[in-house]
């Protein structure tokens, strides 16, 4: 059973996310999003992302990753909870 626009909800709750944070909605997302380069991407992540306070999540085989995953640096296991 569907209520009379609820195949909406999905585009209002994102309509309502972008505009509580100062978004616009004004046509020219589309256009800024195809916009981006590469160079311009680049340029935001070394200004917004500290690479310091990432962490990467990495699920499945210990034993069968473990020497891959040691090859991006720093490895600290946690056991299953």
């Amino acid at each position: 059973m569907m209520f009379q626009g609820s195949q909406n909800l999905g585009k209002m709750a994102f309509i309502r996310l972008v505009q509580s944070n100062g978004g616009v909605l004004d046509g020219s997302t589309r256009q800024r999003v195809t916009a981006l380069t590469p160079r311009g991407i680049q340029s935001m992540a070394r200004k917004y992302l500290c690479e310091s306070a990432m962490t990467v999540v990495i699920v499945g085989d210990r034993e069968a990753i473990l020497d891959q995953v040691r090859s991006f640096g720093m490895v600290r296991l946690k056991e299953k909870s």
